[in-house]
């Protein structure tokens, strides 16, 4: 196959009502690239009725055999593409218009990453929010990691373009022990981040994000899973430059860990106080009790969650003007 600058790549298992939206946005986007559907499946059965199933412009290309795990069919997009650089979007995703304005790829570093900026959408691709802004554009390779490790990132598939070279080095993404894919994207984020030169932000979103119900904690988190969190950290330490930039920054691999899960805490119990996600009062209590008896987050940070987490929830019962009063009380008493 004839080697190209750039594709986008959407790996996809079975045809869905967003995948033609999600390619759609490619061209409208305005971004230079092949676009590429990847098929993690033995036929093409059902994408037929997709609009652009015949279309010259996409190319579709599948995996050949029986549906894979998602690490193994990601690496094997990547592989038979042979482009240069290479961005992957969720099949029910989109892409926004400026895509890597600015950047020109021919003459970009092979070991620079593009982050995309993104806005969260939901089903019917309405704007509901922004996601974590970072204060500038352009990253030292040692800032961009330090990011990574102060969780600035919204790690999800699409969040980096990255070069063949990058992938390679990286060694492209590795099983995590979880078994719908949880951390994929994180573990091999992680190891782009020790390996780059550098890093581009997109001054403006750029992508879109939907967030639906289907994007529901996950149930193994309601058991104990210090195990899951031991693969990762070993696949994350496996990189000898990221072992040495967290040893560096937490001490010993254990700290790190720690610091993992209590950053997966807090993000599951968002999502189970998202409507969009969650409506089982049952379902919170059974994630917090598990937490407290089998979670290795250490006395000290549990505590103060219980009442981070109770005052948050008082917090968002109160008038603004008790609120107010509040403030001014606590400045008062620090003040003396």
């Amino acid at each position: 196959m004839e080697e190209v600058l750039f594709s986008v790549i959407i790996p996809t298992v079975k045809f869905n009502k967003y995948l033609d939206e999600a390619i759609q946005s490619c061209f409208d986007s305005g971004v230079q690239a092949t676009i590429v559907v990847w098929v993690n499946n033995c036929s093409y059965s059902g994408f037929e009725q997709s609009d652009f199933y015949k279309s010259s412009n996409v190319q579709w290309m599948c995996i050949g055999k029986n549906t894979v795990p998602m690490f193994e069919s990601w690496n094997a997009a990547i592989a038979n593409t042979k482009s240069e650089w290479c961005f992957l979007l969720s099949d029910d995703d989109l892409l926004i218009k400026g895509f890597l304005e600015g950047v020109d790829l021919e003459r970009l570093n092979k070991r620079t990453l593009y982050a995309s900026t993104i806005n969260i959408i939901n089903e019917d691709s309405e704007y509901l929010r922004g996601s974590i802004q970072l204060p500038k554009s352009n990253y030292e390779s040692n800032e961009a990691i330090e990011l990574y490790f102060k969780n600035r990132f919204h790690h999800h598939l699409s969040l980096f373009v990255f070069s063949r070279e990058m992938f390679n080095i990286c060694g492209g993404f590795v099983f995590t022990g979880y078994p719908n894919g949880y951390y994929l994207d994180t573990v091999f984020h992680g190891k782009l981040l020790a390996e780059c030169d550098g890093m581009i932000v997109a001054h403006k979103p750029v992508f879109s994000r939907r967030e639906f119900i289907q994007q529901a904690s996950a149930g193994f988190y309601f058991s104990d899973v210090s195990e899951y969190f031991d693969i990762i950290c070993l696949r994350l330490f496996e990189n000898e430059k990221f072992k040495i930039q967290a040893v560096k920054r937490f001490g010993s691999i254990t700290r790190y860990k720690k610091d993992l899960m209590q950053h997966r805490f807090y993000t599951e119990w968002y999502k189970l106080n998202n409507n969009v996600f969650n409506t089982s009062f049952k379902d919170k209590v059974s994630f917090f009790k598990n937490v407290f008896w089998g979670w290795e987050l250490g006395g000290v940070f549990k505590i103060k969650s219980v009442f981070r987490l109770l005052f948050i929830s008082v917090k968002s019962t109160l008038p603004e003007g008790v609120l107010l009063k509040c403030r001014r009380c606590l400045k008062s008493l620090t003040k003396w």
